[in-house]
């Protein structure tokens, strides 16, 4: 049995992500770089190949790495775009994989490092962190590669002093084995953290201190965003903020995660999906939630094992049973427990589908569920000749 939930999350999201200027995903690298710049066109785009990308695109890349201190090549792209408080550039990153035996250090504002795709172009470091944000270096964005750390102590994306790291973003990376943990930001100056987003990234098997995506900073002019990402088997907590970081964690998914419990902290979390992650399965949102549907294939009896648990106070108004196929020579019974405990001790008030039915409305008895509550779905009886198919239990509550 799987868990699902709908709601207006989505408007939720739409408006903390009207606070960014989204970069459009380039047709061309230029294209790009010139939105970075706001709309001078005249930002530069440095392409840099990997010691093992094809012939072809080395005769058309600026620089070309050998396959060892490649950050030192990268590194000297960042170096050759301008600096300048409104107009950056754009550093291009070919297939292939690129050996980091040092840090990329970012001291400047306004960069891009583009990848040609997670799947082609790989960061590879085991002894030194990925990139490191040194001082101030507001508007960054990195997107289209993948970090592989090796399962070796270092993180991906670093940040420790107290510099300006509003407007960053990270989009479409893959962050596998980083041990340290995947992205820490720190900054306190000026806008700090402010406007900040992760979005549509994997995590995989990384660690951390607090979390394997931890923001530790200030967000004085706007709160960060980390939403539709996938972060599993970690051995930390999926997202820390801290205790000055004010956000949204929205529509990510958690799975096989273990290490400190909740998934999320300090942010406020709207429709996220856990499996076995960190001790908690399927948590309902503090935030939006008022509908939760349990499914399952529906063709045997069962007791349920999958799990919604209420961070809130919740009142449920109603609970309901639907199948696609209905059942024939007999009835067709769910039932829900809040902890283990069905919450019809009127067993006749469980939801009851009719032979040849479809759908039933239960008759509500135990209503309340407090913080920390679950409630699980049992089939108690199936048709004894087509014993009806494909199940959805909806739940709907209210939060006081």
């Amino acid at each position: 049995m799987r868990f699902d939930r709908e709601s207006g999350v989505y408007e939720a999201l739409r408006k903390e992500l009207r606070k960014f200027t989204p970069l459009p995903k380039p047709d061309s690298a230029g294209d790009a770089v010139a939105a970075l710049g706001g709309g001078g066109g005249g930002a530069p785009t440095i392409v840099v190949a990997a010691s093992d990308a094809s012939e072809l695109s080395k005769s058309k890349a600026d620089l070309i790495c050998t396959g060892s201190d490649d950050q030192d090549v990268i590194g000297g792209a960042i170096d050759q775009l301008p600096l300048s408080a409104t107009v950056g550039g754009m550093v291009v990153l070919t297939e292939g994989t690129f050996n980091l035996d040092d840090t990329i250090a970012l001291t400047r504002a306004n960069v891009y490092i583009q990848g040609r795709g997670h799947d082609v172009t790989t960061l590879n470091f085991s002894t030194v962190n990925a990139v490191e944000f040194t001082g101030s270096a507001p508007n960054f964005t990195i997107s289209d590669l993948t970090f592989a750390g090796n399962a070796s102590a270092n993180f991906a994306l670093f940040q420790t002093d107290t510099g300006n790291i509003a407007d960053f973003a990270a989009v479409r990376c893959n962050f596998l084995q980083c041990g340290s943990g995947a992205i820490l930001l720190a900054g306190t100056t000026n806008e700090g953290t402010s406007r900040g987003i992760v979005y549509h990234n994997e995590f995989k098997e990384c660690g951390g201190t607090n979390g394997q995506v931890e923001i530790g900073g200030t967000t004085s002019n706007g709160g960060v965003v980390v939403a539709m990402n996938f972060f599993y088997n970690g051995t930390e907590r999926p997202i820390f903020g801290g205790a000055s970081v004010e956000g949204t964690a929205s529509l990510n998914s958690f799975v096989g995660n273990t290490g400190t419990t909740p998934n999320v902290s300090g942010l406020t979390e709207v429709h996220n999906h856990a499996s076995s992650s960190v001790s908690e399965t399927y948590e309902a949102d503090d935030q939006h939630g008022d509908q939760g549907s349990f499914s399952d294939p529906g063709t045997a009896t069962g007791v349920g094992t999958f799990r919604l648990y209420f961070k809130k106070a919740a009142t449920i108004t109603n609970v309901s049973a639907a199948l696609d196929t209905a059942p024939t020579g007999s009835t067709y019974i769910v039932d829900v427990h809040k902890n283990g405990t069905t919450i019809f001790p009127t067993q006749a008030n469980r939801p009851t589908i009719a032979i040849s039915g479809f759908q039933d409305n239960a008759t509500l008895e135990t209503t309340a569920v407090a913080a920390g509550e679950f409630l699980t779905v049992d089939i108690d009886q199936v048709g004894s000749t087509i014993t009806g198919a494909s199940l959805t239990v909806t739940v709907n509550w209210t939060n006081p």
